[in-house]
């Protein structure tokens, strides 16, 4: 009976995730004006280890924002900002949002270097969802 709870004591710690620390691309093309903007080459020295950065240990994804604000007294133009993130029900998703006067296009992943560009699996499995919904969704509220 010992052994046998002592086997599952080391196969549930074998089991256990170790928590292998994410790398995202980390930079606001609004300040960092070189190599983050979707323009520009990304420059490889924005890679993070979000364990390292302030809480670190609360990140498990990457993001990326396309952001326009037109009533910026910074910068009229659209920004990109690429940062380390929290998990949340929409990773590996994309979604647009809006607000005091300016646009947000959301992608979230949770592999190293995700959130370097556009991924196309992520934008797609996003249009073919909504046009599930729009399909279907008449369906089911009548």
């Amino acid at each position: 009976m010992n052994s046998l709870i002592l086997c599952s004591i080391v196969l549930f710690a074998f089991l256990i995730s170790t928590g292998d620390a994410i790398k995202c691309y980390v930079c606001n093309s609004a300040t960092d004006k070189t190599g983050c903007s979707t323009t520009q080459t990304l420059n490889p020295n924005f890679l993070k280890d979000c364990s390292e950065l302030a809480g670190g240990a609360k990140y498990t994804m990457c993001r990326k924002i396309d952001q326009d604000v037109p009533n910026s007294d910074v910068d009229p133009n659209a920004r990109v900002i690429r940062e380390c993130g929290q998990e949340d029900p929409s990773t590996n998703t994309c979604y647009s949002k809006t607000g005091f006067g300016g646009r947000q296009f959301v992608c979230s992943c949770d592999h190293d270097g995700c959130n370097a560009g556009a991924n196309i699996q992520m934008v797609v499995s996003t249009l073919f969802s909504f046009a599930v919904v729009a399909m279907l969704g008449p369906k089911f509220l009548l």
